[in-house]
């Protein structure tokens, strides 16, 4: 009988087998790997192996990139997409609201259209939680202006009944320019009072001690208003002497005047609608006085049913008051001036702190503790 030799395949050992034995199946006596004799590989083990666990990766959805498709992305994220694309699914982690795109932009304010309910709705709520401030910073001005021009002004009255007349004109000359200085100082004050409060700053009070290059600003824009309405009363004038020149009629001229008043009213009302965010824009520090002015025709040009209804608003506000024998001004004026304050915020794309409104920022993870 023939003997064939091999090595194991597994530990190397040479082996002596039989030469009629090709094939067949064997096994190392040393290692006890079985190999088929003649070849140079050795047999899988009989019992069966397990099955590979499955990867952590390909469980793990981090483990993937994130593809802009979301068919290459996996089921989850063409699940997740069909999802936001379907009407009425939101995402729970966007805001529930968003600032609309501005429609305008004057220097550094940024105009949106918004409604007279983003307007009103957060003045209540804002008066309703922060009023002390307003009203105390309106008493306080009505003290300060009834000692610094109330009692010169009795005074003057004083003189002028004496028999003084000329020396009551020239002191009220000089004392003209003061009282209106003093009127613009506590108007920007009180509006950066409103603004102070309809943002949550703290010590709103403080700002009615505004910076006088505001207080500057405020007047030059004010005085071209002025100098619009006398040239317009002017031109009236000049026009009704000259008919009545012509006519040796006065009537004509009365006439004439009295259509003057009323156009001059009827400019006065459309000035109040047109440039009411002016006093805001001026004492914001936004703009200057030219450009403050243009800015504020800008906001009620691009909002002109909110602009009227804010109006219109604040003048019921002020007729309440007045029916409430003027104790309810106490009230109402420092509630129109939040109002404007809030409108001028809102429709600039500028935040407020709602006291009623749902926050959207998420709230602080807890700190991990220490042992």
């Amino acid at each position: 009988m023939s003997i064939y030799r091999q090595n194991c395949p597994s530990c190397g050992r040479q082996l002596e087998l039989p030469g009629d034995a090709m094939g067949k199946v064997a096994k190392c006596p040393a290692c006890e790997a079985t190999f088929r004799i003649g070849e140079t590989a050795a047999l899988p083990p009989s019992t069966p192996t397990p099955p590979s666990p499955p990867s952590v990766a390909a469980n793990n959805p981090f483990s993937q990139p994130i593809s802009a498709d979301p068919a290459s992305a996996g089921p989850a994220a063409a699940a997740s997409s069909a999802a936001a694309n379907q009407p009425g699914v939101t995402n729970p982690y966007h805001p529930a609201t968003e600032m609309p795109p501005p429609v305008a932009k004057i220097g550094e304010l940024e105009i949106v259209q918004r409604p007279i309910e983003d307007i009103f709705s957060p003045t209540m709520s804002i008066f309703g939680a922060r009023w002390a401030p307003l009203i105390l910073s309106s008493l306080i001005v009505f003290l300060a202006m009834g000692l610094l021009t109330g009692i010169p002004f009795i005074v003057l009255m004083v003189i002028a009944d004496g028999g003084n007349d000329f020396t009551a004109a020239i002191l009220m000359l000089f004392f003209m320019p003061i009282a209106i200085f003093l009127g613009a100082y506590v108007t920007v004050g009180l509006a950066r009072v409103a603004l102070a409060v309809a943002r949550n700053e703290s010590e709103p009070l403080s700002q009615l001690i505004p910076p006088l290059n505001l207080v500057f600003r405020f007047l030059g824009g004010g005085l071209l208003m002025v100098l619009a309405v006398a040239v317009v009363v002017a031109a009236f004038a000049a026009i009704a002497a000259l008919l009545a020149a012509i006519t040796q009629n006065e009537t004509v001229a009365v006439g004439v005047v009295g259509i003057g008043m009323l156009i001059l009213f009827l400019v006065s009302m459309a000035a109040q609608w047109l440039l009411w965010p002016w006093v805001f824009v001026v004492s914001d520090g936004k703009a200057s006085a030219i450009g403050s002015i243009r800015a504020a025709f800008q906001i009620v040009m691009n909002n002109k049913v909110t602009s009227l209804l804010i109006v219109v608003i604040s003048v019921g506000l002020s007729m309440l008051g007045n029916l409430l024998c003027y104790v309810g001004l106490i009230v109402t004026q420092p509630l129109t001036l939040l109002m404007f304050a809030v409108g001028y915020l809102v429709l600039t794309n500028q935040p407020i702190s709602n006291p009623k409104a749902i926050p959207t920022s998420y709230p602080t993870p807890p700190s991990t503790p220490t042992f």
